[in-house]
């Protein structure tokens, strides 16, 4: 009988450390789960100040072919 109170146990132990385990990655795969989320939120905020500072940076920048073009450059610059 103290036997089958041991076996009864130790099976009661296994399962209930099965039980533990499989909680434990249940909560380990929520945790990464929700760190992925945050770390793409992250990015996806991280890229739409990357656009702006693009966008205020490219309205700032003189524009490269404007009223004067290369040709009147030279023709100042020949004249000079």
């Amino acid at each position: 009988m103290a036997n089958e109170m041991r076996k009864e146990r130790g099976e009661n132990g296994s399962q209930s450390a099965k039980t533990n385990r499989e909680a434990l990655v249940l909560e380990q795969r929520e945790e990464r789960r929700f760190r992925d989320a945050l770390e793409d939120d992250e990015a996806r905020e991280a890229l739409k100040l990357l656009h702006a500072h693009d966008e205020e940076r490219l309205s700032n920048k003189p524009e490269e072919h404007g009223p004067q073009s290369a040709n009147t450059y030279r023709g100042v610059s020949s004249q000079g």
